[in-house]
């Protein structure tokens, strides 16, 4: 999880928040992830290698008042290696 951290929309998002958290971590098995390859968001997971699976992080950054948005990171679980990022959903 540490090396989402390196991410550059996580790291946009700690720099720019007042708040930011991990507010979910799923790990996702080599058969999920090329099932996920020949979906709707085939994007996010085309970048890892067959045969491995995924740890997927979402973090949370809420700014002022009380509006935020989350940053969903797919970590390659073999070799540690971020594969995607990408901005999930905004909320105020």
């Amino acid at each position: 999880m540490e090396v989402s951290k390196k991410a550059k929309l996580v790291r946009h998002g700690i720099a720019t928040s007042r708040f930011s958290q991990i507010s979910e971590v799923a790990y996702h098995n080599s058969t999920w992830v090329e099932l996920m390859k020949k979906g709707h968001n085939k994007e996010m997971y085309l970048k890892v290698p067959e045969g491995h699976g995924i740890w997927q992080i979402v973090w949370t950054f809420m700014g002022f008042p009380v509006s935020g948005y989350t940053v969903i990171v797919i970590v390659d679980a073999e070799i540690g290696r971020i594969t995607h990022e990408t901005v999930g959903i905004g909320f105020r």
